[in-house]
């Protein structure tokens, strides 16, 4: 199980091809400039191709003023989490990638 990290909005077609390759057990978690990646109709169906679980960190869509965008605990079919559920996945996935 992986945990990948994506923390900036445009990151290069390699990386996307290796999210590509993510398993239903991975978790992709998207943080600071990368969770507004989740309102854009492009990114939305590239995510839609992903086969794991996608979030995104509520303390960042916060700090961006995007808080009033989340609906139900979703953004866009991204689930919201907060600092202690990214705690929580870090200490549960036995590999963690991140793209800066």
């Amino acid at each position: 199980m992986t945990l990948y990290i994506l923390n900036q909005h445009a990151f290069h077609h390699a990386g996307f091809q290796e999210l590509s390759a993510m398993t239903p057990e991975d978790h992709l978690l998207l943080i600071e400039e990368a969770v507004t990646a989740a309102l854009t109709t492009t990114a939305d169906e590239k995510w839609q191709s992903l086969m794991c679980q996608t979030s995104v960190l509520y303390e960042d869509l916060l700090s961006r003023g995007l808080a009033d965008k989340i609906d139900n605990g979703c953004l866009n079919g991204f689930q919201v989490i907060g600092m202690r559920d990214f705690v929580v996945l870090t200490a549960k996935h036995n590999r963690v990638v991140t793209w800066p």
